[in-house]
C-alpha cells in the first residue's frame, strides 16, 4: 500500500520545499563537479531550513489561534503545516458558546469570524511569504485507493 508523501490540511493550501543539495561526481579532468551526470549523493540544505525556521518563529508572534510548522514528507521534502490544535472545535460552540466572552473576549460570531480571518491571512499573505525560502505551492492531481497521491507545483 502507497502512502501520500504529505499531509492533507483541508483548510490551508500546501507548500512544500525539497532542503537537499545534489552531489555530483568529480571530473577527473577538470577536478569540478560533472552536473550533467547523475548525483551520487544529496546533502541536507541546513542553511535554508533554518532561515525558515526563523520565518516560522517570526510569524507565529503574530498568529492568535494557528501556529506554523514544519513537517518532514513522508518519502521526501519538507512541508509547511499548520497547528489547529489551540483552535476552539464546533463542539466549543454548541457547548460553551458562552463562554466565548470569558475565554477570548468576543461573542461567539466575532470568535468564529475572528479565525476564519486568519485562516484566510494565513493562505493568502502568510504562506506565499515563504517563498523565497524555497518553498512553491502545490495542489493534489490525483489520489488513489491505494493512497498514492500525486502533485503538481501551482503556478
Amino acid at each position: 500500500m502507497a502512502a501520500s508523501n504529505f499531509k492533507y490540511q483541508e483548510d490551508f493550501d500546501l507548500w512544500a520545499a525539497d532542503f537537499s543539495i545534489p552531489l555530483y561526481p568529480i571530473n577527473e579532468e577538470t577536478g569540478e563537479e560533472d552536473e550533467n551526470a547523475d548525483p551520487v549523493d544529496y546533502l541536507f540544505d541546513n542553511y535554508m531550513c533554518n532561515e525558515a525556521e526563523k520565518k516560522i518563529d517570526e510569524v507565529n508572534k503574530t498568529l492568535k489561534f494557528f501556529k506554523l510548522c514544519l513537517w518532514d514528507g513522508y518519502y521526501a521534502g519538507t512541508q509547511l503545516g499548520v497547528d489547529d490544535s489551540e483552535v476552539p472545535g464546533e463542539w466549543y460552540f454548541e457547548q460553551y458558546s458562552r463562554d466565548a466572552f470569558a475565554d477570548y473576549g468576543v461573542n461567539s460570531y466575532i470568535l468564529r469570524r475572528m479565525i476564519n480571518a486568519e485562516r484566510k491571512r494565513i493562505n493568502n499573505e502568510i504562506l506565499p511569504l515563504f517563498k523565497e525560502y524555497g518553498f512553491d505551492k502545490y495542489g493534489i492531481t490525483a489520489r488513489f485507493s491505494n493512497g498514492e497521491t500525486w502533485y503538481s507545483r501551482v503556478a
